[in-house]
């Protein structure tokens, strides 16, 4: 039975690093994904990936109830991405496709191999809608991904964005329009200019790329008066789910075993915050607001600001009914030197705000009928502003601190017998560039080395404020080499136990499959699934792939009725996937 994410967050929050793991496991596809499709670089979006589970992680304990994790990493991947397109838009250029984007067998309808030209047809429309996805605004980009390809309902976008329903539907609404806008420009200039000569007039710069706001303007005005631009943009317009053409984005091999590791070196995540005292609950998003037992909080902190308020109009009336106590000396001191008492202006001068020197006479222990100059009212000298001016500390000044630089470099072992093999491994976050043996890296990888002889690597870190964190890591080797062996072989095939053998299974909507565990020098990380459907008159046609999975079983959706094929694979702890295992048959009853 599948643990919910509300107990598996309640058991990380108590420091359970397996828990984390399993909420890792069930959404790194998606916000590697989501993270791919804002910011366009693979690199660059396997860094950030692990970057916002890495926070999710460490803030945890900020994370109440309903304790909604999938809302609450995907905030963290959004801002994440677009912070770093904000600082680094210009440093890292989009690729124009990532042609080898999916790696998972695409849909049967979607590689027919007698169809060329609906092939290439369908490349042309993903290039197409890969340009103008990010060509829109960063935060129209953001919510048509977050809707159209990664599937999330107006209240879990709501959650994710920090924005109410309303403000959902019209950012979203806005969006659509645009996408719709730019890539009816883009295929009319393709394909619509050759139906009509006035458009294709209108459309003589496009190819140069100099079609400026008006003249879109122009192009758009004339397409809804022209009958046969209209019939032609309604035909290419109709494309299905046109960002439903990009292929599925895949998370690479590394990016699990990297982030299982480096969880394990993680400090426990901060402890939930108490809530403070007569709160009895808290708002249904788990984002804080008055509950309950918050009320008397909120009556409290009225309160105080209505007696606030008070004073300050009482302060009002008695500076405007004792004007003079307030305004300097004119010049003649003798006015001033009647020690008449009145109603004793002097607390309500402020003094601290503007000392003088000449208010010297301070030290006198009572006054005398010698009238000194400055005796009675040497302390008004601030006008009335001060009072409105003390308040200068502001919490503005308080500016939110750039984060720390994270930086980990080590080996497996730093003593190994001659030609055996150890892995070097770095991981970084907060820096601008990362060069291992003064070649540029990603900001996590590793290096396998089977030295025959002592030798030294380096990690070069570009810091933000543009300083080098230099560190060196020494390999002693002892004995003489042999032959160096690094491992480059994946490990065997494991062997489907069940279900096998053209087996039928009664009627359900899941078969669980089965193998056994097998084994490799490095370690054995995960397994991966595939199955397949049989078709009528038609090839197997694939329905999905599942990996890496920790165990040796897994369920999947299955279809009454149909016959089924599926086989298995494994991972080495350095990143080598061995071969697939033979075809294991079976078939699904009908009630």
């Amino acid at each position: 039975m599948k643990v919910p994410d509300e107990q598996l967050v309640r058991r990380a929050q108590r420091g359970d690093k397996a828990a984390f793991a399993e909420l890792f496991t069930r959404y790194e596809g998606r916000i590697y994904g989501y993270i791919y499709r804002m910011v366009g670089e693979r690199a660059w979006a396997e860094d950030l990936t692990q970057e916002a589970f890495i926070q999710a992680h460490q803030h945890l304990g900020r994370l109440g109830p309903p304790y909604d994790f999938k809302s609450w990493v995907y905030r963290i991947a959004g801002n994440l991405a677009l912070d770093g397109l904000r600082r680094y838009r210009d440093q890292v250029p989009l690729p124009d496709w990532d042609g080898g984007e999916a790696t998972v067998p695409e849909p049967a309808d979607q590689r027919r191999e007698g169809d060329p030209e609906q092939q290439a047809r369908l490349a042309e429309v993903r290039v197409a809608v890969w340009r103008i996805l990010h060509q829109l605004p960063d935060t129209y980009r953001q919510v048509l991904v977050l809707r159209e390809l990664d599937g999330l309902a107006y209240d879990e976008i709501a959650a994710v964005l920090g924005i109410s329903l309303d403000n959902v539907r019209v950012t979203l609404h806005r969006a659509r329009t645009q996408f719709r806008d730019l890539y009816g420009i883009q295929v009319m200039a393709e394909e619509g200019r050759l139906a009509c000569q006035g458009l294709d007039d209108l459309l003589s710069a496009y190819v140069d790329g100099e079609l400026d706001r008006a003249s879109r303007k122009r192009v758009q005005d004339h397409i809804a008066a022209c009958p046969v631009c209209r019939k032609k943009q309604r035909e290419l317009l109709t494309v299905s789910n046109l960002l439903a053409c990009l292929a599925p984005v895949i998370p690479p091999p590394t990016l699990h075993a990297r982030f299982l590791t480096r969880l394990q070196r993680l400090p426990p995540p901060e402890p939930p915050a108490a809530p403070p005292p007569g709160e009895t609950g808290r708002s249904p998003s788990g984002r804080g607001g008055f509950a309950h037992g918050s009320l008397p909080w909120a009556l409290a902190l009225a309160g105080g600001i209505v007696i606030l308020l008070a004073m300050l109009f009482m302060l009002g009336l008695l500076i405007l009914s004792h004007p003079g106590a307030f305004l300097p000396p004119t010049g003649t001191p003798m006015q001033t030197a009647t020690p008449e008492p009145t109603a004793s202006p002097a607390p309500l001068a402020i003094p601290t705000d503007t000392p003088t020197a000449t208010s010297t006479p301070i030290p006198t222990p009572a006054p005398t009928d010698t009238p000194t100059p400055l005796s009675p009212t040497r302390t008004p000298t601030p006008t009335p502003i001060p009072p409105t001016r003390t308040p200068t500390p502001t919490p503005t000044a308080t500016a939110s601190p750039t984060p720390s630089p994270y930086i980990a470099f080590w080996a497996d072992t730093t003593s190994v017998q001659a030609g055996t093999c150890t892995t070097v491994r770095w991981e970084t976050a907060n820096v601008q560039a990362v060069f291992f043996n003064g070649v540029g890296v990603p900001g996590v990888g590793s290096h396998q080395t089977c030295p025959c002889a002592s030798e030294s690597h380096t990690l070069d870190v570009l810091l933000r404020d543009s300083n080098h964190d230099v560190r060196t890591l020494t390999i002693q080797v002892s004995g003489t080499c042999i032959t160096p062996t690094p491992d480059t072989v994946g490990p065997p095939a494991p062997v489907p136990i069940a279900p096998i053998g053209d087996v039928t299974l009664p009627c359900r909507s899941s078969a669980t499959l089965s193998w056994n565990a097998t084994s490799d020098p490095s370690g054995v990380t995960g397994y991966y699934v595939r199955l397949e459907q049989a078709l009528v008159g038609r090839p197997w046609a694939p329905v999905g792939e599942w990996g890496p999975l920790s165990g040796t079983k897994t369920d999947v959706p299955v279809s009454c009725g149909f016959d089924y094929r599926w086989t298995v694979r494994a991972r080495d702890g350095v990143g080598n996937l061995g071969p697939w295992s033979a075809w294991a048959q079976f078939g699904m009853g009908i009630d």
